[in-house]
C-alpha cells in the first residue's frame, strides 16, 4: 500500500499558517464532506465540515465571551476525543 509520502515530500506550509482557516475553508465548498473521524471504544464519531465549523465557531465564541483575546495562550488537557480538535481550532 502506498503512502502519501511515497509521492515525494509534501509542499511546505505557507508562513504564517492558520490551521483553523485552512480546515474551515472547506466548510463552504464541501459542507457535507467528512472532515473528522475520531475512533473510540464504541466506534468512530464522524463530523462533516459543516458540523465541525459550527462546533469550532461556537467554542471560539465561548472563549471570547470568557475573556480570551487573540494572542492569549491557552493550555488544553484533553484526551483523544473530538473535543480536542474542536478546542484546538477554536483557540
Amino acid at each position: 500500500m502506498l503512502s502519501v509520502f511515497d509521492q515525494g515530500p509534501p509542499a511546505p506550509c505557507p508562513t504564517p499558517f492558520n490551521m483553523a482557516a485552512h480546515v474551515l475553508g472547506a466548510a463552504g465548498a464541501t459542507p457535507e464532506k467528512l472532515a473528522l473521524a475520531v475512533v473510540g471504544e464504541t466506534g468512530a464519531e464522524r463530523w462533516t465540515y459543516a458540523a465541525l465549523e459550527a462546533a469550532v465557531r461556537g467554542t471560539a465564541t465561548g472563549l471570547l465571551r470568557a475573556g480570551l483575546r487573540p494572542g492569549d495562550r491557552v493550555l488544553m488537557r484533553l484526551g483523544n476525543r473530538v473535543e480536542f480538535p474542536i478546542a484546538y481550532l477554536a483557540a
